[in-house]
């Protein structure tokens, strides 16, 4: 996958270093976010919704370096794999279901529902522990609507809001640059 990446901070970053991630089935990765360049991409998704406008004020350039070991998913069938490979599920996950919020996406509104008819979702979500054994960091490029759309087949996808991924292991960086 051949693609510019930027990465947005509301202050400047200073040092990088690799990171480990959490133990256990969580939703996202731990690392430095990055986005796609244009259309599709962190800055186009965070305008396009008037949403954590304040959290594009520092602009970095990043550049992968030539032996970087990103896992990169583009389609369905290799977003398959990925939730196939490193998934599973949390039945901890539906706790908290019993109070309610009116804030709350259509997700957990409906697992809501369910729990309050004595129904325990099992809810899927990702070893990143495992993935970052395999891997420097995850690309998701473009954003796979067919799988964000339905939260009940990976909700842990469902927050995936723009192209783009995490990068957890710093070798993995060639450069990132300030971008005025």
């Amino acid at each position: 996958m051949n693609v510019e990446l930027e990465h947005f901070s509301r202050i400047p970053i200073g040092a990088l270093r690799s990171v480990e991630q959490q133990p256990g089935l969580t939703t996202k990765p731990v690392g430095l976010w990055v986005g796609v360049k244009g259309e599709g991409g962190w800055e186009d998704w965070c305008r396009s919704n008037g949403l954590l406008l304040d959290r594009l004020i520092y602009r970095y350039d990043v550049a992968l370096a030539a032996d970087a070991n990103i896992l990169c998913i583009g389609d369905n069938a290799a977003l398959d794999a990925f939730d196939e490979q490193f998934g599973g599920h949390r039945e901890d996950a539906a706790s908290g279901l019993d109070q309610t919020n009116p804030a709350d996406p259509p997700l957990i509104t409906s697992f809501r529902r369910q729990a309050a008819h004595g129904h325990r979702p099992r809810m899927r979500y990702i070893d990143w522990q495992r993935v970052a054994a395999d891997y420097d960091g995850i690309l998701v490029a473009p954003v796979i609507e067919a799988r964000r759309s339905d939260p009940q087949l990976m909700p842990w996808y469902y927050s995936w809001d723009a192209d783009g991924g995490c990068i957890w292991n710093v070798r993995a960086i060639g450069a990132i640059t300030p971008n005025i």
